[in-house]
């Protein structure tokens, strides 16, 4: 499937599951040795002795996207920041996926000041894709920005955005899904962290 899925620059997707806390410095190390890199981070405000203290932090912590050919995997995969190094099967529905999940951390940072972006896990394993209907009481509340089945956590998971007021964790909702409500919850972002 390798060649299959190969781009016409060469390149190719791959997921490097790095050392603790070293997201950063593989982008770093790539800005280096000239090789694309791709670390989804949201705005984290923190108050310390009354200021506040905005940080870039990741969205998938211990993970940080790459394209890479043959010569610059090698690279990559020297550092002392790599752990492990995970193939992309599907290149074009991780390239699509990871597209939807930077416009969507784009669009939090442009507007949407009426709606919050918040983490979803939904029950059973329907996927909530772009543009499906977010619900609350059988009303439509806001739009899921992506989604996808996540095999680390074993759940679907989905980015969306609704209003402030049911953006609290533990909030209940539901992703209309094939004309069904599928039940989902609010989550933390992000969806995953290293024990």
């Amino acid at each position: 499937m390798g060649e299959e899925q190969t781009r016409a620059d060469g390149l190719e997707w791959y997921v490097a599951h790095v050392r603790p806390r070293c997201e950063k410095k593989l982008v770093e190390h790539g800005k280096i040795y000239n090789f694309p890199t791709t670390l989804p981070t949201y705005k984290s405000i923190k108050k310390y002795r009354g200021k506040e203290v905005s940080f870039d932090k990741p969205l998938f912590p211990g993970y940080v996207f790459l394209r890479l050919n043959h010569e610059t995997r090698k690279v990559a995969i020297q550092s002392k920041y790599v752990a492990n190094m995970l193939n992309v099967i599907d290149q074009q529905e991780f390239e699509d996926q990871l597209e939807d999940i930077l416009f969507a951390l784009e669009q939090e940072v442009e507007s949407c000041p009426a709606k919050r972006l918040v983490g979803l896990k939904l029950q059973g394993r329907a996927i909530a894709r772009h543009d499906y209907p977010v619900l609350h009481n059988g009303e439509t509340v806001g739009i899921v920005t992506s989604g996808t089945w996540s095999p680390t956590l074993e759940e679907a998971i989905a980015l969306a955005y609704v209003p402030p007021s049911l953006a609290k964790l533990g909030t209940e909702l539901s992703v209309e899904i094939r004309g069904k409500a599928q039940p989902a919850t609010v989550v933390r972002k992000p969806f995953y962290k290293r024990a």
